[in-house]
């Protein structure tokens, strides 16, 4: 008969610390000890005086928590062996300290149950009226069990997704490597042409010019008839639902996460991989294009010397053959092996590097990189997104919208400043078509367009620090200019680093200490130092506007700001976005170079880059039945936008938006709009530096003469809504108008 000490003696094996073997000992293990501790509980008197219900009971709970978070972690780190970012002697050598670990633990429950059973029978009058917790550990310990068997499915789970991820990724570079051994197949022959032609004497005859020509009906009947492109199109991950996974522990609690894997990798594809791929498509075809039409001038050209000839030797110069064909293998390594072949190659490695299990565990963001910013705009649910995207749904939206245009700005109406900002802020970016080209994140300029110089920067900057030279990182430039963007991607490039994003209203978790950051940049920053413990981290402040409506105290923040830096650079990573209005002020005043070893300008995005950033959100919106027909339209309207913009890519993503007839439907009030700018223009430049101030605030920006002229004008800029009132006391420019201000404020200077 098997003995109550032998039954809380775990038995395991070095070959059973996986998930699945592990996971099976471990609730079989359990669900005894919850057993002996029930039975202790039915046969000890009304006092409860048992020893193992008061002591060991405690013991059995930290057990459970150990088994419970050793699978967690052996369900990450299988993954990552999987996907090659562990090793398998890494695992192995985990095993090993596991063991010792849980063989430790569990002799020293053994130990423990076996002393309280001895000493059982000796009454304790401490505990004579206390509360047995045993009934309560029971219940904390079958929920850790049910845990366990969450953990256990959520690996079959991700066996499959395993699977359906590999045929995923096998599909898309299957058709990649397709392409590129098309293009590989057309430069050979081409080459090999050449070749041909080159090992003829300089002056080529009938017998050489119809061997080449026949080499030539060879070459384009295999390039017409064996290159065909399959497409991407039909390429789709099926029957994959939401995912409810265990990522790690925190404070004796489960970190679930829950995640709509089909969505997140469907819009991840649609804007990382269909548009460059369609892209790349479009100038694979045009090349075989060109290359067939090149050959077949070629071969008329030798067609129309030898029927010229009427019989009699012919002579070509073999610089007159040959030449047509090297500009196409000059054209093939100048601009498709670029272009093509090695965006192709990039295109692979983010595939591979993104579409797999792994990245699950990475708890920056829900899966993707893009994810954060998904949850941040409201795209979590895939229905919403194809609600909110629906091609049929937008094209009518953005004809009644520029329908509406077209009737507001007819003849007979007199156009002035205010009707021109009334029409610019007359739509719902929340429902209609147009917040497809405004709201930041989701579907943003930065990824769309690759800002490599500031990247660049940014990452020699940060590399400089982890090496210990310390200095902190500023990035100025215009309202809507991605100083945020750049902002927001260095923690996710950077995943590694413990990072804290500083927000006014929002909550913040420092090792376990959490509180809401307040109005008081100093305080936060001090609480996050306090308790960030030795490990480097990081710390990113998205507006240093945030903190002060006013001159004055924007100075003094910047000063204490300042001293934080020099103190703690070394092992804080601080990362501050500011106005370039503000910087240039901060400047006269402070050394700025000294303490901020880069800064970075976002504004002057060139007019390319603007061109691929407006028409990566215009294919969005584009039914893919019509985006031949309409590309060509699309790229001439996104150009003209492109050069509008002033190096603005918010600014064009708003131009965009009131484009209709080939015009801009502001042009006509253009003249007002300016010239009211022109007449507030020290308000305006005050409130775009500093985001908003207050009326009392006035007096101590402006001298008393030009304080009341400045008060007085505030009633009727607010009234014909240039400027807006956000709460009590405080006014600012209206959102949609910064950057409109800014452009008349910058041609001013």
């Amino acid at each position: 008969m098997e003995t109550t000490t032998s039954r809380i003696h775990f038995n395991f094996k070095l070959s059973d610390l996986l998930v699945q073997p592990l996971a099976y000992k471990s609730i079989a293990f359990l669900e005894e000890l919850v057993e002996i501790l029930q039975k202790d509980i039915k046969d000890s008197d009304e006092d409860y005086q048992s020893r193992i219900s008061f002591i060991w009971a405690f013991q059995v709970k930290e057990i459970a928590i150990l088994f419970r978070d050793t699978v967690v972690n052996l369900l990450k780190l299988e993954q990552y062996v999987s996907d090659g970012i562990r090793s398998e002697e890494e695992l192995e050598n985990y095993q090993k300290e596991l063991y010792d670990i849980l063989e430790s633990a569990t002799n020293d429950l053994e130990d423990t149950f076996v002393k309280c059973e001895e000493r059982n029978q000796e009454l304790n009058s401490e505990w004579e009226h206390q509360f047995n917790p045993a009934p309560a550990v029971i219940l904390q310990v079958e929920k850790l069990i049910n845990q366990i068997k969450t953990i256990q499915r959520s690996q079959l789970k991700l066996d499959l997704l395993t699977i359906k991820f590999e045929d995923y990724r096998s599909s898309y570079l299957e058709h990649m490597n397709q392409r590129e051994d098309s293009l590989h197949k057309i430069e050979k022959s081409l080459v090999s042409l050449k070749s041909t032609i080159e090992s003829e004497e300089d002056k080529l005859g009938k017998v050489q010019l119809n061997k080449i020509d026949n080499l030539i009906e060879t070459l384009l009947q295999k390039i017409e008839d064996g290159i065909v492109l399959a497409p991407y199109q039909f390429i789709v991950l099926e029957d994959v639902d939401k995912l409810k996974l265990a990522v790690g522990t925190a404070g004796g609690h489960l970190i679930y996460k829950s995640v709509d894997v089909l969505s997140e990798i469907s819009g991840w594809t649609s804007f990382n991989l269909a548009s460059p791929l369609k892209t790349i498509d479009t100038k694979i075809q045009a090349y075989k294009e060109k290359t067939i039409v090149g050959l077949i001038q070629v071969s008329n050209r030798i067609k129309a010397k030898l029927e010229s000839a009427n019989g009699d030797e012919v002579e070509v110069p073999k610089s007159e053959i040959t030449a047509p064909v090297q500009k196409l293998i000059s054209e093939y390594r100048e601009d498709i092996v670029p272009n093509a072949l090695e965006r192709l190659d990039e295109l692979k490695e983010r595939l591979v590097t993104h579409i797999r299990i792994s990245q699950l565990f990475n708890n920056k963001f829900n899966f993707l990189p893009s994810s954060a910013i998904g949850q941040l705009t409201g795209f979590a649910e895939k229905s919403d997104l194809q609600r909110r995207y629906s091609p049929g749904r937008i094209r009518s939206v953005f004809a009644q919208f520029f329908e509406n245009l077209f009737s507001t700005y007819s003849e007979k109406e007199q156009v002035t400043a205010a009707a021109f900002i009334k029409d610019v802020i007359s739509f719902d970016t929340e429902n209609d078509a147009n917040a497809l080209f405004l709201k930041s994140g989701f579907l943003g300029s930065s990824f769309s367009v690759k800002r490599t110089e500031i990247i660049h920067k940014v990452k020699n900057h940060f590399e400089l620090w982890r090496e210990g030279y310390g200095g902190g990182l500023l990035i100025k430039g215009g309202h809507l200019s991605g100083r945020s963007t750049v902002l927001e991607m260095l923690p996710i490039n950077y995943p590694e680093v413990e990072s804290y994003h500083v927000v006014p209203g929002q909550k913040i978790d420092v090792k376990g200490h959490k509180r809401a950051m307040g109005d008081d940049l100093i305080d936060t920053l001090n609480f996050i130092i306090k308790y960030k413990g030795p490990e480097k981290c990081m710390v990113t402040i998205d507006d240093l506007n945030y903190y002060a409506d006013h001159p004055e105290k924007t100075f003094e923040i910047f000063a204490e700001l300042n001293k934080i830096v020099s103190k703690h650079s070394k092992k804080v990573y601080f990362a501050i976005v500011v106005h370039k209005y503000l910087y240039n002020k901060l400047s006269h005043y402070f050394n700025i170079a000294d303490i901020y070893t880069e800064t970075v300008n976002t504004d002057f995005m060139t007019v390319d880059q603007i061109q691929d950033a407006v028409l990566t959100r215009a294919h969005a919106v584009v039914n893919n039945d019509d985006m031949d027909a309409e590309s060509e339209t699309l790229a001439s309207i996104s150009r003209k936008v492109a050069k509008k913009a002033s190096g603005n890519v918010g600014k064009a993503m708003q131009l965009w938006c009131m484009y209709t007839n080939g015009k801009y439907s502001f042009d006509t009030s253009q003249t007002q709009f300016r010239k009211l700018v022109e007449n507030h223009h020290a308000l305006l430049k005050l409130l775009i530096m500093h985001g908003w101030v207050q009326e009392l605030e006035i007096r101590n920006m402006f001298n008393a003469i030009d304080a009341n002229e400045v008060r007085s004008a505030i009633k009727g800029l607010v009234q014909i809504r240039l400027l807006e009132r956000p709460k009590e006391g405080f006014i600012c420019i209206n959102p949609y108008l910064v950057v409109f201000v800014e452009g008349v404020i910058n041609r001013m200077i």
